[in-house]
């Protein structure tokens, strides 16, 4: 049984390195890495030395390529009979890939999938305050990190272990409409009969933008893609998060019939308490009043995103992805 670890680099290396250390430490140890890098500098010969004692194959690709592409291209270099995605903000705990290939093979799945807890980037009062807010499944419009990839009717599996066969029959695709590189990779797996199993045996973290600027960017941008997802995929979103949008849209329209002026200060006093209430009833994490505050007005932030992303495409017939890079 052959293991390989795929992934995308472009001028991240000094994150990848983290990804590289647990990669290197499974108790499974893998026999190959396949990156295809599309920065600007060759960074084939760091990353040699640094796995070198590692005693694994390192495929290093130097192309300047979409993200898209360049995972398509990663799997078609690999030998392995499982595939594992990675990418530069990737933490794996150490039994990931034999208990993703035992629950592949004892629960005869094709691939599986995990949910990852959020860790800062850098040990700092603010990093911490952007990780956590980024682990709060109760901020409705932006779940806890990547969770709509991962549970329910999801547009992808970001990070999961494939049956490299099926992938390779399936891959990834590169229209220019579609929200990201995940290209809605669940609904093609699921119109061959494939669905996800997500088992919370898979451990892994994923490394938070830290920065307060660069989590209102994230927060716009998924608003953009989640307005572009509704024209270019099916299911995305849960049933419930689409009620409680409709209940506080709804509220908005009957407080703004009523009292224009106060209706954005209701609407936004709605929010808050629930994710108040949200905060009391998370009993997986330590409580936290602050991050109420910053998710509700994070919450305005994306609001203004969807809505800009969503008359972008309807006025413009925007078809291209605004996803960070």
């Amino acid at each position: 049984m052959k293991i390989g670890f795929f992934g995308t680099c472009a001028n991240d290396h000094k994150l990848l390195f983290g990804a590289f250390e647990t990669i290197c430490n499974q108790s499974h140890k893998p026999n190959e890495i396949i990156i295809v890098d599309s920065g600007m500098e060759n960074k084939e010969k760091i990353f040699r030395e640094f796995i070198e004692a590692k005693q694994i194959n390192l495929i290093y690709i130097f192309k300047n390529l979409p993200r898209v592409k360049a995972l398509n291209l990663a799997i078609n270099e690999s030998k392995s009979d499982y595939l594992l995605r990675f990418d530069s903000r990737t933490r794996f705990a150490k039994d990931y890939a034999k208990n993703a290939i035992d629950l592949l093979e004892n629960s005869k799945k094709y691939y599986v999938g995990g949910v990852p807890s959020v860790i800062p980037q850098e040990n700092t009062f603010f990093g911490n305050i952007c990780a956590g807010i980024m682990s709060r499944g109760y901020i409705f419009l932006y779940p806890r990190h990547r969770r709509l990839n991962y549970v329910g009717n999801a547009s992808s599996v970001y990070l999961g272990c494939f049956e490299s066969k099926l992938l390779k029959s399936i891959m990834y695709r590169d229209e220019l409409n579609l929200i990201s590189e995940d290209s809605i990779i669940s609904s093609d797996f699921a119109k061959k009969g494939y669905q996800p199993f997500i088992s919370n045996r898979l451990k892994l973290k994923y490394v938070s933008r830290s920065s307060i600027s660069n989590i209102f960017k994230l927060f716009n941008t998924y608003g953009y893609c989640r307005s572009n997802s509704i024209l270019t995929s099916k299911s995305v979103h849960s049933l419930k998060r689409y009620l409680i949008m409709a209940f506080l849209l709804a509220s908005f329209l009957i407080l703004f019939y009523k009292t224009s002026f106060y209706s954005i200060v209701i609407y936004f006093f709605l929010l808050f308490l629930i994710n108040c209430i949200g905060e009391f009833w998370d009993g997986s994490t330590k409580k936290n009043i602050i991050y109420p505050f910053l998710g509700t007005f994070l919450q305005l932030t994306w609001f203004i995103g969807f809505i800009s992303g969503f008359m972008n495409i309807i006025l413009k017939k925007n078809q291209h992805s605004n996803f960070i890079k």
